[in-house]
């Protein structure tokens, strides 16, 4: 915990800390969780485009024996673990967005979930995401990993038709390209836009690098962390005070809340206890928690 708040401070709703490293130690994973990034380029722009998303690319956490965090991937050439910050660093400015199911995982559905993940590695990468074919591609790998794991895919698996019927400014001319001169309207496809839209998953982390933050000479990532779990939050009194604050930060949707990561900062049961008013609490903290339970930001302010 000290070392946490030796790299960090609160303004403006987001959490900021150096880019050079750290990010899964500030981050709440669990495996299981669903990645998502935004790849450009050639291919994956448009990918975004023709869903009318802000991501192209998606991956699940995996906490691995040697202590860090990966990624399994459907990436191009195959199926592969990447490291979870060289996964986010392949993201345009960084930006991530980290969805959980909302009833949580159990262990046992962990463990098989890390199993379904390896039981691809290697799989070659389907260049025309096709949903039925025996390769893989990002959101169909995700699909296929929970639909072993836990009994049901992730996202809407929809034929091309109606997914671009949805976006009729998507760039058809690029895909009868891609497609040789034939867009495969009746082929059945997943895209990373449903999936991070899926209603039965919660969003538990996003951010984005900020290259040049004010009052700092160096890059820093800005995060944002919370969710339906996150309904309080506690936090060191010792030289911050946090203010509760209602509202609705850019970049949020509804019904979220944004707080520091539960288990770098603690539970009320571990603190003793909280108060909703912010007078300082059992332990040395103050509470963050909103009596009216609605959003919750951080910020630093002079004391």
């Amino acid at each position: 915990m000290k070392s946490f708040f030796n790299k960090t401070h609160f303004y403006n709703t987001d959490t900021v800390y150096p880019s050079r490293g750290g990010l899964e130690e500030l981050l709440d994973l669990r495996t299981g969780d669903v990645i998502f990034t935004r790849i450009g380029g050639f291919l994956f722009g448009r990918v975004a485009e023709a869903t009318g998303s802000w991501t192209s690319h998606v991956g699940v956490l995996h906490h691995c024996e040697d202590g860090r965090w990966w990624v399994a991937e459907s990436a191009v050439p195959r199926v592969r673990l990447t490291p979870l910050e060289k996964f986010v660093d392949r993201s345009e400015r960084g930006r991530f967005e980290i969805r959980r199911l909302r009833e949580g995982l159990s262990p046992e559905q962990e463990r098989r979930m890390v199993k379904a993940a390896y039981r691809h590695l290697g799989v070659w990468y389907d260049f025309g995401f096709n949903f039925d074919s025996r390769r893989q591609f990002c959101s169909k790998f995700v699909d296929a990993v929970y639909r072993e794991a836990v009994g049901f895919g992730v996202g809407r698996v929809e034929r091309f038709s109606a997914l671009l019927a949805r976006q009729p400014k998507a760039a058809l001319g690029f895909w009868r390209w891609w497609f040789a001169g034939w867009i495969p309207l009746r082929r059945r496809t997943v895209s990373p836009a449903s999936q991070a839209g899926d209603p039965r998953f919660v969003t538990v982390a996003e951010g984005i690098k900020d290259p040049s933050p004010a009052g700092r000479s160096e890059p820093c990532w800005r995060i944002r962390q919370g969710g339906e779990w996150a309904a309080e939050a506690l936090a060191p009194a010792a030289g911050l005070v946090g203010v509760a604050r209602s509202g609705e930060p850019a970049g949020f949707g509804p019904g979220e809340t944004t707080a520091p990561a539960r288990h770098m900062l603690g539970t009320p049961r571990e603190s003793g206890g909280s108060d909703t008013s912010g007078k300082p609490l059992p332990g040395g903290v103050l509470s963050l928690a909103g009596a009216d339970g609605k959003r919750l930001a951080l910020e630093r302010i002079s004391i």
